[in-house]
C-alpha cells in the first residue's frame, strides 16, 4: 500500500508550512534590532554559508544513513531556527537563525525530493514525485501569506507557531514514516 508515502507526504506538507515565518525574520531583526545593512549582509553570507554546508553535510547523512533522518533533522534545525528568532535576548542570536535557516534549506533540498524515490518502483517515480513537488510547492505558496497575516500581529506569535508547526512535522517524520529506504517494490531481474 501507500500508506507509508501519505504519512510521508503529510509530515513534508506540515514542515513546508512551518517555513511560513522564512521571509520575515530580516525585517523582524530590523525592527527590533534596528540592525545595520552591513550586519543584514552577514546574515546573508550566514544563510548561503548554512546553505552550502548543509548541503555537502546532509548529502553525506543522506547517503550512508537515509533521506527520512536529513528530513527529521531539518525539521529540528528550523524549529530551533524559529524558536531561537521568537526568543532572542539580543541580535547576536540572529546569526546562529540564519545560519540554521541555511543548513535547513540545504538539508530539504538535498533530502526533500530524493526520498521519493525510495517509496516506490522506478515506473511511479514521476507519479510521486509531480504529487510531492504539487503539494509543496502549494503549502509553499501559502505559507508565506499565513506569515504576513501573523507577522500584522506580532513576530513572536508568528515565530512561535512557526516552531510549533516544525515540531509537528518533526514528530510525524519521525514517528509516523517508516524508512522507505530499500522498502520500494524493485523490478524482478530476469536472467
Amino acid at each position: 500500500t501507500d500508506s507509508n508515502f501519505r504519512h510521508f507526504l503529510t509530515a513534508r506538507l506540515v514542515l513546508a508550512l512551518g517555513t511560513m515565518g522564512s521571509g520575515f525574520v530580516t525585517v523582524a531583526a530590523i525592527e527590533r534590532w534596528q540592525v545595520a545593512d552591513s550586519t543584514v549582509g552577514i546574515y546573508t553570507i550566514l544563510y548561503l554559508a548554512g546553505q552550502t554546508a548543509g548541503n555537502l553535510l546532509f548529502g553525506f547523512l543522506a547517503d550512508r544513513l537515509g533521506h527520512k533522518l536529513s528530513l527529521e533533522m531539518s525539521g529540528l534545525i528550523s524549529l530551533l531556527a524559529f524558536g531561537m528568532a521568537w526568543l532572542a535576548p539580543s541580535p547576536g542570536w540572529y546569526f546562529v537563525v540564519f545560519l540554521l535557516m541555511g543548513f535547513n534549506l540545504g538539508a530539504i533540498i538535498v533530502s526533500g525530493i530524493l526520498i521519493v524515490m525510495e517509496f516506490c518502483a522506478p515506473e511511479k517515480r514521476p507519479t510521486y514525485a509531480g504529487l510531492t513537488n504539487t503539494g509543496v510547492g502549494i503549502i509553499s505558496s501559502l505559507a508565506p501569506l499565513l506569515g504576513a497575516w501573523l507577522a500584522g500581529r506580532g513576530y513572536g506569535r508568528l515565530f512561535a507557531l512557526a516552531s510549533v508547526v516544525n515540531l509537528m512535522g518533526l514528530l510525524l517524520m519521525r514517528f509516523w514514516v517508516q524508512e522507505p529506504r530499500g522498502s520500494a517494490e524493485r523490478p524482478l531481474a530476469i536472467k
